[in-house]
């Protein structure tokens, strides 16, 4: 019996079937890749927010040695990564300093920086003090002993401290998201009147004992000598927009003024961003107190919440630019309403006045010099929320992340 050969025609359908069938395996594995891709990314970006790590900025000649840095009772190193499932980390935070000058050190001036918010703005840094200063009542420090060479003191912050740092950074960012914190050492004091500050030795001013100038050696005879407080009495001061400003603001800052005197703010365009044309001007060295200028809301929705950052550019003299933020009202929806509330509608001008700030500015720029010495300041409007639930940073418009009503994601990251 013959067995009866298929036709070419069944060898064309089978081997057809055969492809089909082997392409839709390959299309299968592909979006199962994909899909298991896009799980293993998301899992690890989760699993990237409970990997928490502490650091520490480094500074020349450091009269101290950090030891051990502490976190919920538990010890940790500088640089070690380390687990934290729990939303609320930091709040048992310390850290141990030992003292390796061969001086009794008074104060110490310290901050707990968070390197990742600088993609939405100026790096945000929380500062804190040990010992005395001139911002500080006596009662505020009276158990804070000084520490002898070689000896060890714990540092860590309040819990009044550590509600006001989860508001502060939680402006711009959740706190549990943020997986690193760098403890930045800004000025130690000595017992005998010198000190240290950023890698620059200092000593007290012989005119005023609050204050630590730069311990410069003693000009030779017949050299001429400047005095600092005269030099920062009559050298220029300036006022700008900066460091970076954007088309299409939403505010804008076309008035300042110093004392009785007003100030229009010149711009002019270069490339995609707007900048200043700086004037300067001579001024007392108290001139801060007495500055102030005005906001425009120029978009077409009314604003709830507004904050400016005052930039301080001399600063970076001795470390990282130190950055004030101003801010009125609350985030539309958020869980944290600490601020009287705000409105500002379109058209609206609003004078805000850094004398009402001025005793906060002046410890804040202290921790790293005088604010004497302070000739120039950049004004930057940060952020902005308006009633209707949208928002504008650095000149991107965002919108509230569906997951979490305290982040704002930008329009063009809308998921489908």
């Amino acid at each position: 019996m013959k067995t009866k050969k298929p036709s070419g025609h069944f060898y064309f359908k089978a081997a057809w079937r055969s492809r089909v069938l082997l392409f839709g395996g390959l299309l299968a594995m592909v979006s199962l890749f994909f899909a298991s891709r896009a799980v293993f990314v998301a899992l690890a970006q989760i699993r990237d927010e409970t990997q928490k790590r502490f650091g520490k900025a480094v500074s020349i000649n450091e009269p101290f040695e950090i030891t051990e840095v502490f976190d919920r009772g538990e010890r940790h190193s500088i640089g070690e990564t380390f687990s934290r499932n729990d939303k609320e980390w930091l709040q048992d935070f310390k850290f141990r300093l030992k003292n390796k000058s061969g001086k009794q050190i008074i104060y110490i001036g310290w901050q707990l920086e968070f390197p990742e918010t600088a993609q939405s703005g100026s790096v945000m840094a929380y500062p804190s003090n040990y010992g005395p200063n001139q911002y500080r009542k006596p009662k505020d420090y009276e158990k804070e002993v000084p520490i002898a060479p070689g000896d060890t003191v714990e540092l860590g912050y309040t819990p009044k401290d550590l509600v006001q740092l989860k508001a502060f950074v939680e402006k711009r960012h959740l706190l549990q998201s943020l997986t690193r914190a760098d403890i930045r050492i800004i000025a130690i004091h000595y017992g005998d009147g010198t000190g240290w500050d950023s890698g620059i030795t200092t000593k007290q001013d012989p005119q005023n004992s609050t204050r630590y100038i730069p311990d410069t050696p003693e000009p030779e005879a017949g050299s001429k000598v400047i005095n600092r407080d005269v030099y920062a009495q009559t050298n220029d001061k300036i006022i700008s927009l900066g460091p970076k400003s954007f088309l299409k603001p939403q505010i804008k800052i076309k008035q300042v003024r110093v004392g009785a005197v007003v100030r229009n703010i010149q711009e002019v365009h270069e490339g995609d961003a707007l900048r200043s044309l700086d004037e300067s001007f001579k001024e007392n060295s108290d001139w801060l107190g007495r500055t102030s200028f005005q906001i425009e809301n120029v978009s077409e929705k009314a604003i709830v919440n507004l904050t400016v950052n005052i930039w301080f550019p001399e600063t970076r003299a001795t470390g990282n630019v130190m950055v004030y933020p101003i801010s009125f009202g609350n985030r539309p929806g958020s869980k944290f309403q600490i601020a009287a509330p705000f409105l500002l509608k379109p058209g609206e001008k609003l004078e805000v006045s850094l004398s009402e700030k001025y005793a906060d500015i002046a410890r804040f720029v202290g921790q790293r010099g005088s604010i004497d010495s302070i000739n120039q300041i950049q004004l930057q409007v940060s952020f902005i929320a308006f009633d209707d639930g949208t928002a504008w940073n650095a000149g991107t418009l965002m919108i509230p992340d569906p997951n979490n009503p305290d982040r704002y994601i930008p329009v063009e990251a809308t998921p489908l």
